[in-house]
């Protein structure tokens, strides 16, 4: 989802109509639907040429759709599964993250055309632009990496190691900062956007899948989506002291209920598992068979479990 301000217009990706929602700012009401005959994913605007760029499940290709008429007036071929779209005003040029190709394929803003193709780590799943340094950030989930790339040039600068499968990434235009959000270890690397230095690492909650910067606060939200939260991150000033705090918690459904024993099979320890608390701190590390968990306060905890290509999920339970 993107919100167009000057056309006062919000589009939503619709997996279900393969094809963009254009929602009207004042009344709230659908004016139209884009169709774009596949499943959509990724969105980007660019207010400069009026234009709307849709990537995702289009297999190879990009949509762009003439923003004041909605008519889709270019498809343009680019690497396969385009996961990640951003524009970057200065030079009019949109980036897309091509996952199953390891590329960043660069689009001219008036022409539509492709005018590069630069090589990233692997499976790229997510770009984002430094509009004080004109630096273009891609997170690559199966490499653990962030590669820098000067927009001006379309080389790369440097690649950074980050956390476990990076696949969010935000942009602090106050203080210069990007923050990458890794979810299978549940930290957060901030990089700084004038030396490209890792700055700290934070740790937040289980599985954090995305982003948002507020620079009216200069905070950082990370939507933590198996711990069932959200993590604040804030630049005290006078050096790096980001700080994460849980601000909102929701529920899942459908708890074991857990009284004095955690009961735990093998298959779920390796690599090692460990009781989480709400906000997603460990507080136990779990072997198989019997856990006595007694000690800890009733209330709500999450079990870690490890699946294929090293992804964590987070079975809920209650202690009581």
């Amino acid at each position: 989802m993107l919100c167009d301000p000057a056309g006062n217009r919000v589009y939503v990706a619709s997996n279900g109509t393969n094809g963009i929602e254009v929602i009207d700012g004042t009344t709230n009401q659908v004016t139209d639907t884009i169709a774009l005959g596949a499943r959509p994913g990724a969105l980007c605007f660019n207010p400069t040429d009026n234009k709307l760029y849709a990537g995702g499940n289009l297999a190879d290709s990009l949509k762009i759709v003439d923003a004041p008429t909605n008519a889709v007036v270019a498809t343009v071929r680019v690497g396969n599964y385009p996961r990640s779209l951003c524009w970057n005003r200065t030079n009019d040029r949109v980036y897309v993250a091509c996952s199953s190709t390891d590329t960043v394929q660069v689009i001219d803003g008036v022409s539509n055309a492709v005018v590069a193709g630069i090589a990233v780590g692997s499976s790229p799943y997510c770009v984002r632009w430094n509009s004080t340094n004109n630096k273009l950030y891609c997170a690559n989930s199966s490499t653990d990496s962030v590669t820098i790339i000067n927009a001006a040039t379309n080389a790369v600068i440097k690649t950074v190691k980050v956390g476990m499968w990076p696949n969010a990434l935000a942009y602090d235009s106050v203080r210069n900062k990007v923050y990458c959000a890794s979810q299978n270890d549940g930290t957060v690397t901030v990089i700084s956007g004038s030396d490209d230095s890792v700055l700290r690492t934070v740790t937040v909650g289980i599985w954090p899948a995305a982003l948002a910067y507020n620079p009216a606060w200069n905070r950082i939200y990370v939507a933590n989506e198996y711990s069932s939260t959200v993590s604040v991150l804030r630049d005290q000033g006078g050096g790096i002291e980001e700080a994460s705090s849980t601000e909102l918690r929701a529920p899942n459904t459908g708890p074991t209920i857990v009284r004095g024993i955690l009961s735990l099979p093998p298959s779920l320890l390796s690599p090692p598992s460990f009781l989480l608390s709400i906000d997603g701190r460990k507080v136990l590390g779990l072997r198989p068979g019997p856990n006595d968990v007694s000690r800890f306060a009733p209330g709500v905890y999450f079990v870690t479990e490890h699946g294929a290509r090293r992804t964590v999920r987070a079975r809920k339970v209650i202690l009581q």
